[in-house]
């Protein structure tokens, strides 16, 4: 019997249009592994698997070095996979609880992730990335954009946005 593609997972674009404005954030939907699609008959630009996701990645130019997984599960792919394209895998279970946690977390992973590697982009992603991520919306990554990008400034050591300085966002 084969399996049924995640709820909503259809809707979504594969991938972000670039990388989110002001940040080295890029958001894509989570990538199924080959058992997801047996018995399906989709287009292979439907078919999101880890090695698709990589080639539509590259073609946009993109330095991917680390992705980090918002799903709750581990039955979408592999994660070790990611080693093939020797990105980094972080997984962080956000399950709309614990937000708080959740969020210092993310900065850790990034401001760790940041102090070894100034010039690659992280990839984020959840099963319904961008309409909701477990409660959050991805386009704020888990908070205010603009807080994310005050933070990322101060991670790359480069100036704050300007609107981040405006309403004095603190992290």
């Amino acid at each position: 019997m084969s399996k049924s593609l995640p709820e909503k997972w259809s809707r979504y674009k594969n991938i972000g249009d670039s990388i989110v404005p002001g940040t080295k954030f890029f958001p894509f939907k989570t990538p199924l592994d080959d058992s997801w699609f047996i018995g399906k008959n989709l287009p292979i630009e439907e078919k999101l698997t880890m090695e698709r996701l990589m080639e539509e990645i590259n073609a946009k130019q993109i330095d991917l070095g680390m992705v980090i997984d918002l799903t709750t599960s581990f039955k979408y792919y592999n994660p070790s996979g990611w080693k093939t394209y020797n990105v980094e895998y972080r997984k962080l279970k956000c399950d709309g609880k614990h937000l708080m946690e959740i969020r210092l977390q993310f900065y850790d992973i990034v401001e760790e992730y940041f102090s070894r590697e100034k010039n690659k982009i992280i990839g984020v992603h959840s099963v319904s990335l961008f309409e909701h991520s477990r409660g959050h919306r991805i386009e704020t990554s888990l908070g205010k954009l603009e807080e994310l990008k005050l933070f990322l400034a101060q991670t790359n050591n480069s100036q704050p946005s300007d609107s981040a300085k405006k309403n004095g966002d603190k992290l």
